[in-house]
């Protein structure tokens, strides 16, 4: 039979769910009074607004895709949404739509929609899904459901095998009731947050264990569910990560303490170091800087396993030698480092340097005896200047002045490590009031007694202790970063006085010849700057023979510096500059190196020369190198005569040029400048001079 319009819609009033029509933008066009029962509002009242309204915000995706993906149905697929009610609860509601097709004058979209709720709170009220209850019971990770105000409802089994409590005896209380005290405001507060989040909050806290004798580090996770009609309530699931906290811990401690010794590592040490100065007063912080003197020898006899343990049993002693207040570091190899706070005077100091030398250097049994190695301590003492940095490198050469002077009175050691400190900074004052001097050596030719040249030396004229010579202090200069500007210093001054001597003497030939520190070989800008004194002086290139120890050349050749050394040698040698290697025999591989360099001149170390007439190795290694200087078109120059057999020897010996005490010592410009054309040591003369 055919149904008329009043009977069709008496049939779809009588269905218990809910029909609603609603067109392509979701707004609803009408529904029947099934809806108002089960939500509460007036079909007339909402007719022409858009349904969407009433979908929970989490849901609103989800409706949104379907409402699209049914145009191309013919009917969509069930999906259960939470609908706002006019008293503004949540309702389960599924809801399936179709396209709506065959009704005239009507476009849109078919939904009907059942109520879940009751179902779904059946579902858990009764462990429907047993394999879900399951699954959570026996969960690793602690489940729980609070209310608005943090009190449990229900939690899983994992709390009782986490935390050893009878779950029941939680039900019923604040879950932050369980923390320690420590972290209980952080958790209640996190907790009364999520009430108006939006997402997951999230909180690191300890919990209690049931034995009273440990805590659990837990990580909780809350999920704000009170809006939905089910659950109704905070979803909290916590991790126990006591696991993860111990690799953390142990990470941390593997990037601040050494692995072998379980002492402070560099960074950690440098880190106290900065900590104890931040809290120094009256009282300086004292670093103790420990270098082990035959630890080599052990470990390469008895192997490595055998160093190990050796650096182990130094670590012990040392810790039991200091208070827990006290920092140990070992910074790698056999160095180790103690800082210790509240050493009142330097004689207490060296009293504690004694004691660490006298402990490490008892005998250690290693294999079938027992063996000793022997302890350098060097000791700085902080002042307001001192940074962790500074404090260590000093310490650091106090050591190396014990070591170098074999273990010499400590306090005497300290005292030139401070004023190697006042020194330096007395340098930079000493370049801005012209309290460095330049003096000159003669270079004399032995055939003719004849001043050849003259090397150009650098003195300091210092306020206080007064003329310092360059061992005194360009080893400072060059820690302290001066010896460019010292080095450039001498060349200017070096060149005037070259200048005015050539004025006075008309026709005067004389070599000048000037150091060159390492640094200033890898200055790129040094051909440069040497071609413009030159200039500015008048000074030619020929007379001017610049000097660089065999050392320093290999030092920055094998430091692989981004500019070597013979790139400045090479553009130098360009401008006809002569080149000159200093103290020859005392660096390494000398002949490989110095046939590849530019140079010019070899100039004979004083401590080959001082055995010349009496040390048969000496005079033949002597010859070896005027020999070795001859066949490759160089010349010598011996230094540091100071007998008269020695420069008869050299001229015996094929070398013409020679400069020394014999002679005379570095003159002030003034004074040398008179002398120049002094008969310095032609034979007669060195006779006489003897």
């Amino acid at each position: 039979m055919k149904l008329n319009a009043s009977q069709a819609w008496a049939i779809l009033e009588a269905l218990p769910d809910a029909v609603f029509v609603i067109d392509s933008g979701g707004n609803l066009v009408f529904s029947t009074s099934a809806a108002s029962r089960l939500l509460g509002w007036e079909v007339d009242a909402w007719a022409g607004r858009s349904v969407l309204d009433l979908v929970h915000p989490d849901d609103l995706a989800m409706v949104l895709v379907s409402l699209e993906s049914v145009q191309d149905k013919a009917v969509g697929d069930p999906i259960d949404v939470r609908i706002a009610t006019s008293a503004g609860e949540w309702r389960y509601l599924q809801v399936v739509g179709a396209p709506l097709v065959g009704v005239e004058g009507i476009e849109g979209i078919v939904v009907t929609a059942r109520d879940q709720t009751q179902r779904r709170k059946f579902e858990v009220a009764t462990d429907n899904d047993e394999r879900f209850r399951a699954l959570v019971h026996h969960s690793p990770v602690v489940t729980m459901l609070l209310d608005a105000d943090g009190v449990v409802s229900s939690v899983s089994g994992a709390f009782a095998r986490i935390l050893g409590h009878d779950p029941e005896r939680i039900i019923g209380t604040r879950l932050s009731e369980w923390a320690i005290p420590a972290h209980r405001r952080r958790l209640h507060r996190t907790l009364m947050e999520a009430n108006f989040a939006a997402g997951t909050c999230n909180v690191d806290a300890t919990l209690r264990h049931r034995d009273g004798e440990r805590d659990v580090p837990l990580e909780f996770h809350v999920v704000n569910l009170l809006d939905d009609p089910v659950v109704a309530g905070l979803v909290v699931s916590a991790f126990d990560v006591t696991a993860l906290r111990e690799a953390q811990a142990s990470l941390q401690h593997l990037a601040t303490h050494d692995a072998l010794t379980g002492l402070a590592n560099r960074s950690l040490l440098l880190e106290r170091i900065d900590d104890a100065l931040m809290r120094s007063s009256e009282d300086p912080v004292t670093v103790f800087f420990i270098d082990l003197d035959r630890f080599k020898p052990v470990n390469d006899l008895l192997g490595h396993e055998a160093g190990d343990r050796l650096l182990t049993e130094v670590a012990e002693r040392l810790r039991s030698l200091t208070r827990s207040a006290d920092t140990v570091a070992r910074l790698g190899g056999d160095e180790f480092v103690v800082v210790i706070e509240g050493i009142s005077h330097a004689d207490e100091a060296q009293t504690v340097a004694r004691r660490l030398e006298a402990v490490v250097s008892q005998p250690v049994v290693l294999g079938a005896g027992p063996s000793q190695v022997f302890a350098s301590v060097g000791f700085a003492r902080s002042d307001a200047a001192s940074s962790s940095e500074s404090l260590l490198a000093e310490a650091d050469g106090a050591m190396y002045l014990i070591k170098a002077a074999r273990r010499g009175e400590l306090r005497r050691t300290v005292v030139r490590v401070s004023e190697r400190r006042n020194l330096a900074e007395g340098l930079r004052l000493a370049l801005d009031n012209d309290e460095l001097q330049v003096h000159y050596q003669p270079v004399v030719d032995l055939r003719t007694g004849r001043v050849s040249g003259v090397e150009a030396l650098v003195r300091w004229l210092h306020p206080e202790q007064g003329l310092l010579y360059p061992g005194d202090f360009l080893s400072i200069a060059e820690e302290a970063g001066l010896d460019p500007e010292i080095g450039a210093f001498v060349l200017r001054e070096a060149c005037r006085q070259h200048h005015a001597w050539t004025e006075e003497h008309e026709g005067l030939c004389l070599t000048l010849a000037v150091n060159l520190s390492a640094n200033q070989l890898v200055d790129p800008t040094l051909p440069a700057a040497v071609s413009t004194v030159l200039a500015e002086y008048g000074t030619p290139a020929e007379a001017l023979c610049l000097e660089i120890s065999e050392r320093s050349i290999l030092e920055r050749t094998t430091r692989g510096t981004a500019r070597p050394a013979t790139a400045s040698l090479h553009a130098l040698r360009r401008l006809g500059v002569k080149l000159a290697v200093d103290d020859f025999g005392t660096g390494y591989s000398s002949l490989s190196h110095v046939r590849r360099l530019p140079v010019d001149v070899l100039k004979i170390d004083q401590s080959f020369v001082a055995g010349l007439g009496r040390d048969p190795s000496d005079t033949s290694i002597v010859q070896a190198v005027i020999g070795l200087a001859g066949a490759m078109g160089l010349t010598a120059i011996a230094e540091g005569v100071e007998r008269p057999e020695q420069a008869r020897t050299l001229l015996e010996l094929g070398c013409h040029l020679a400069q020394g005490y014999l002679y005379a010592r570095a003159l002030p410009g003034d004074e040398m400048g008179t002398r120049l054309h002094t008969r310095w040591g032609a034979q007669p003369a060195v006779e006489a001079a003897s």
